[in-house]
């Protein structure tokens, strides 16, 4: 699983990656490519989002790829992606977290 901006991987996850976990983006107006690449380049996946950042933002992307070998239950047939900006109380005090989606 990975992210790209302008064609260039800024964060990737999977057993190999060498790539960051986190990245700073500075704020402004990020065109993002979110991508499952898998072995066989038929079952890769992805999509593009549009993500604008104000400072102090922090944008997080969760995937749940689809496990094509489980066997044990059954998957699902697309990956799962979770995108958005937490928030936190506008109070400033402790409390539960929303995220805009």
């Amino acid at each position: 699983m990975s992210i790209r901006e302008d064609g260039q991987r800024i964060c990737s996850r999977d057993r190999f990656a060498k790539a960051p976990k986190f990245v700073e983006l500075a704020p402004g107006l990020h065109d993002l490519e979110f991508v499952v690449i898998r072995f066989r380049a038929s079952r890769t996946s992805s999509f593009r989002r549009a993500v604008e950042l104000k400072e102090g933002d922090v944008l997080v992307a969760l995937c749940d790829p689809v496990q094509p070998n489980t066997f044990y239950r059954k998957s699902r047939i697309v990956d799962s992606w979770f995108v958005g900006i937490p928030s936190a109380p506008s109070n400033g005090t402790a409390g539960s977290i929303s995220c805009s989606w």
